[in-house]
């Protein structure tokens, strides 16, 4: 298996828990996504992919590169700081008690 950035080879199995960019030539883009899973009797992986999409590919027949490590940090944070906002959304959205009432 041979990746786009430079052909090199890979052992199988050891793209397994890696950062991946496979190309879909009728899209003419790269989709970023996960390797996560690896069938070693039929020499396949599944690809989580970031928007959601799971598929079943044959490595070898992928134009694939590893991802861009500035690329997943710039991704990563991008994912926290939306995450964040949604979780202070959540909290402004909470309905809050009434104070209570002070005794003199």
């Amino acid at each position: 298996m041979s990746d786009a950035k430079g052909g090199e080879k890979v052992r199988k199995g050891k793209l397994a828990g890696k950062r991946l960019e496979i190309f879909w030539p009728r899209d003419r883009k790269w989709f970023a996504g996960t390797a996560v899973l690896y069938d070693p009797e039929e020499d396949l992986y599944r690809i989580d992919y970031d928007d959601g999409e799971k598929e079943v590919v044959d490595i070898e027949e992928e134009t694939w590169r590893f991802e861009d490590p500035d690329k997943t940090k710039r991704r990563l944070s991008a994912l926290r700081a939306k995450e964040e906002r949604e979780r202070k959304k959540a909290l402004a959205a909470k309905p809050r008690d009434p104070p209570a009432e002070r005794k003199p």
